[in-house]
């Protein structure tokens, strides 16, 4: 009868550690807390006018009131050009033709997100994987004169996260090569013996339920 009892307390506690490894019971929800949700367009956006907000003390002390932007490459200016300008606008300035007055001249270079890292969020979770968004934006003020330069500023930022990988796709934005960082590969252990170590796990189930039973 003891003996029995001890197999039974022996049965109770190898079910409770194959349910905490295969991931019935998560040791811990930090993995699931803060996913990403933002596209990744977003959050180059976001880190862009963040690179803006960054030299504006020091950009007010040269008494330009207004100014012309150049936002380069050509191609990523419709993606940015309008929340710099309101990050401009609503800090005091005043953005105007390239025509008519000193023209900043905005490089966006270095830039991009992608996802260093993956994991599964226990065995039978989901697939979650570190999101990396990273800018590096040059500004330059040049004046109506010729030659003048007046201001030059290299600004680098960083944002991570942690994103669905059944999500990265809808985070994407098709036209955006910027942005179009690819997944790591899931493993051999994801892959091949993650479904392995599932069937091991459950066979030693069955046979210890039907070993106490008997």
């Amino acid at each position: 009868m003891e003996f029995t009892h001890r197999r039974r307390g022996l049965l109770r506690r190898l079910t409770s550690y194959a349910l905490f490894f295969l991931g019935f019971v998560q040791p811990s929800g930090a993995q699931e807390e803060g996913r990403g949700t933002l596209s990744n367009l977003s959050l180059l956006d976001a880190l862009v006018n963040e690179s803006a907000v960054t030299i504006i003390p020091e950009f007010q002390r040269l008494k330009f009131s207004q100014f012309g932007i150049q936002l380069a490459p050509t191609d990523l200016a419709p993606f940015f050009r309008n929340s710099l300008i309101h990050t401009f606008t609503t800090n005091g300035f005043r953005v105007v033709s390239v025509d008519s007055a000193p023209v900043l001249q905005i490089t966006i270079r270095n830039g991009g997100v992608h996802f260093p890292s993956s994991w599964k969020s226990g065995i039978l979770g989901s697939r979650l994987a570190q999101r990396v968004a990273s800018v590096e934006v040059s500004f330059f003020l040049d004046p109506l004169q010729e030659g003048t330069l007046v201001f030059a500023r290299n600004v680098s930022k960083e944002f991570s996260d942690t994103v669905a990988v059944d999500a990265v796709d809808d985070l994407r934005h098709p036209s955006l090569a910027l942005e179009q960082g690819d997944l790591p590969s899931e493993g051999i252990f994801s892959g091949v013996l993650e479904p392995l170590v599932l069937l091991g796990a459950l066979a030693v189930g069955v046979f210890l339920l039907f070993t106490v039973r008997s």
